[in-house]
């Protein structure tokens, strides 16, 4: 067995034990989209290992990115947190 298809079944591991988890039904939303993100995230890790075209595996990313979004949003909801951006990174100045 490859070591990408050990690293693919031990995640899927670990989707099935959080899918499995019992949780308070005021949980049920951000479980669900944790859900969502675990197997949007395991879709891109797919089309990456299978050499997928290059808009597929972006597709597969972008979405990944949107259900993490998300989650932290509903996460944030839960525990009465505000969430706010990070501070812009500062970018190196171009000397000549």
């Amino acid at each position: 067995m490859s070591p990408e298809e050990i690293g693919r079944r031990v995640l899927q591991a670990i989707r099935r034990d959080a899918e499995d988890q019992a949780i308070p039904v005021c949980l049920a939303e951000l479980k669900r989209l944790q859900l969502l993100y675990m197997d949007s995230t395991l879709q891109a890790l797919l089309a990456f290992q299978s050499s997928s075209n290059v808009e597929t595996l972006t597709a597969a990313i972008l979405q990944s990115r949107q259900y993490h979004e998300q989650y932290a949003l509903e996460l944030a909801r839960v525990l009465g947190v505000t969430l706010t951006p990070p501070p812009p990174t500062p970018t190196a100045i171009a000397t000549p």
